[in-house]
């Protein structure tokens, strides 16, 4: 569990006990940043309707916990930390908060149910404040660290810190290419690796904002160097779902366009991700899963979606012509291959022995640097 999801979650326990014992309607914790609050922490009385969440932004002036003292300096306020903050007519109670190091992080409060008793409420908020402050540097620190992997992904996207390279993936059969694989190199000076670097994104919220980047990046520089040959972009399932795809390829011929779904973790949605893949697949664009035999692409996986391209793990293709067992199970998935018309591509092809050993079980595509390393476009420098 991530230390930020631990520490909201002794926090919902907080508040909760507060609101309850203190008689608030509403109870928040909200971060302070800028003109804008956060909140953090939120607990309601049951059956209440409220628009508020864990995550809502606002200005600190459309804030009723915040209104009171958004004219006040921040060096007043900190210096006042957990001190109440006089109730308002209409029964808010806050109470400011701060890190260990007395630097203001926000406000604690909410709408008491009895706005007379507000005064009596905001003293005993004020013993019990400190209850809410534990976790709060680590929670800071977090946010910080959030702050910093989306400054820097903005950055790469921004700057366009990537270049595109294309791996050719094999007809063993004729020598052709049957299409090519739209990979992503980071510039040196990111100092990252491309999983390293979406795993990041990912954790803020990210990934599909900087897999579309790099899509976007495939496609313009295959437009200028391959022509009609299909090119494959990577994609995760919250790409593939993502409202934003659509327009990205709107300008590319669906024939030449391949999605290979690769998977960091396990499909959230399956019934979405096949009406997805169906509506995709009417327009011509073929699907290709990725990695198939490590990681999260199962059997349900495959039987679910009904790739067109089943791209077979690496691991595998390494063992292929000195494993037996290894050769008894691609001709399994070549068979399966054969009878559902999908199309078997086996990674990782580094030697002439394991061309032999593909072609002798009728596999027919292959990639790996035996068949062609990646290299840029023309376009991409």
């Amino acid at each position: 569990m991530e230390i930020g999801v631990a520490v909201r979650a002794q926090l919902d326990r907080v508040l909760g006990r507060l609101r309850q014992d203190l008689g608030f309607e509403t109870l928040l914790l909200a971060r302070l940043a800028g003109g804008e609050r956060r909140i953090e922490a939120l607990s309601v009385i049951d059956g209440s309707r409220t628009d508020l969440h864990v995550g809502h932004i606002c200005a600190v002036g459309a804030c009723d916990v915040f209104r009171a003292t958004s004219f006040e300096p921040v060096d007043t306020l900190s210096a006042g930390a957990h001190k109440p903050i006089p109730a308002s007519d209409d029964g808010v109670v806050a109470v400011p908060v701060t890190l260990s190091d007395q630097r203001l992080f926000g406000m604690l409060g909410g709408r008491v149910g009895a706005p007379d008793e507000a005064t009596r409420i905001g003293r005993e908020l004020q013993g019990r404040a400190p209850l809410a402050c534990v976790g709060l540097d680590l929670l800071f620190a977090e946010d910080t660290r959030k702050q910093a992997v989306r400054g820097l992904v903005r950055s790469v996207i921004r700057e366009a810190a990537f270049q595109p390279v294309f791996q050719p993936v094999a007809d063993l059969e004729s020598g052709q290419d049957f299409y090519l694989e739209g990979l992503t190199r980071l510039d040196a000076t990111v100092g990252y690796t491309v999983p390293d670097l979406l795993s990041l994104a990912r954790r803020v919220g990210m990934g599909a904002e900087l897999e579309l980047a790099f899509i976007r990046s495939v496609l313009a520089a295959s437009e200028s160097r391959f022509g009609h040959v299909p090119v494959a972009v990577n994609l995760s399932e919250e790409t593939l779902l993502s409202d934003r795809l659509a327009p990205e390829i709107a300008h590319v011929q669906p024939e030449r366009v391949i999605f290979e779904l690769t998977e960091h973790a396990p499909v959230r949605d399956y019934p979405a991700l096949r009406e997805k893949v169906a509506q995709y697949r009417a327009q011509g664009i073929r699907i290709a899963i990725d990695d198939t035999g490590a990681g999260y692409t199962t059997l349900r996986h495959i039987l679910d979606l009904k790739p067109d391209i089943l791209k077979l793990d690496l691991a595998m293709a390494a063992r292929v012509d000195t494993d037996a067992e290894a050769l008894a199970l691609i001709r399994f998935l070549q068979a399966y291959g054969y009878a559902t018309g999908t199309a078997l591509v086996v990674e990782g092809i580094e030697r002439d022995a394991q061309v032999e050993a593909l072609l002798a079980v009728g596999v027919r595509y292959a990639q790996g640097f035996r068949i062609g390393r990646p290299e840029r476009s023309q376009m991409s420098g």
